[in-house]
């Protein structure tokens, strides 16, 4: 395993802090923190060699403290119901780009401490956990509620999950990570996935959704969602992710199983048309004569 991993999301700037657009993509890690300091707030992924001090967990969503740092926002409920209705990637679509209310105000107040921690979007695995909630809400039918991002600050994720749920590997040189990703995940899952940043020296926490033939990865953060499934969405993620400047380690926290695609009644697809019963039409019955008694014929 991998020590010292530090996540610090990727930004955008600001046009009201343009001094800052030079060195905000640095993305310097801060100093590691000590286990029995980690907080959801802070950068760090604990030491697996420490964590194993602690009690072992199934999944990483049942953490005593996964829930800090989320909201709700109720309201969205009835939306995000109709959006369900619509198939999986509208549903996708819809919960990336509500999961970060305060993304703005958040920089606004992170920009005191940029110097300090690094960037100005910092809350990428509060996003990510998030997205989880209402990715479990869609997967099992019960949309009552819709999480949101409440916390702007960083957060951190310990690797004291069981083998089964969770794994990270070397990113290869060679291979898109998008190609990576669906070669080391499970089909028909839901996960959260700390990825390198393209180029950069730092981490960033998205979801990956396997569904069926389908296969999305939900940014919280930044409200996108990119169709691994297709060829311009994983050049479009493969653009931003890949090989960075750090330790290029990929992990990979698998929370549950995907949503499914709704299934389609195919008898709704004949409302409004009328069946009617016809009996076939009589075949065209073809008499073939030898040549020479058609010639006879016509002699």
């Amino acid at each position: 395993m991998f020590t010292g991993l530090s996540i610090v999301c990727p930004i955008s700037i600001l046009a009201e802090f343009p001094q800052l657009r030079a060195r905000i993509m640095l993305g310097f890690n801060p100093s590691p923190t000590p286990l029995h300091q980690t907080r959801d707030d802070d950068f760090e992924i604990a030491d697996l060699s420490l964590s194993q001090q602690e009690p072992m967990l199934d999944k990483i969503t049942d953490a005593p403290g996964f829930e800090d740092g989320l909201g709700r926002e109720t309201y969205r409920t009835a939306e995000f119901r109709s959006k369900s209705e619509q198939g999986i990637g509208a549903s996708l679509d819809f919960i990336a780009k509500h999961t970060n209310p305060h993304q703005i105000k958040g920089m606004l107040s992170n920009a005191w401490s940029y110097f300090s921690s690094g960037a100005l979007n910092q809350n990428c695995v509060i996003c990510s956990k998030a997205v989880e909630k209402n990715l479990a809400a869609l997967e099992s039918g019960q949309i009552d509620d819709f999480w949101v991002a409440e916390s702007t600050g960083q957060g951190g994720l310990p690797q004291n999950v069981a083998a089964e749920n969770y794994s990270s590997f070397s990113l290869e040189q060679t291979t898109p990570l998008s190609e990576q990703l669906l070669s080391r995940s499970h089909p028909d899952s839901r996960n959260i996935i700390m990825v390198p940043v393209k180029g950069k020296g730092f981490s960033h926490a998205i979801n990956l959704v396997r569904s069926g033939e389908n296969t999305f990865v939900v940014d919280g953060q930044f409200g996108l969602t990119y169709h691994l499934d297709s060829a311009k969405g994983r050049q479009d993620f493969d653009k931003y992710y890949g090989l960075g400047k750090g330790a290029n380690i990929v992990q990979i926290y698998r929370t549950g199983n995907a949503p499914l695609p709704p299934q389609v009644d195919e008898s709704r697809l004949l409302d409004g048309w009328e069946v009617i019963e016809s009996e076939p039409a009589s075949p065209t019955v073809r008499q073939f004569a030898p040549l020479q008694i058609i010639e006879d014929h016509f002699r």
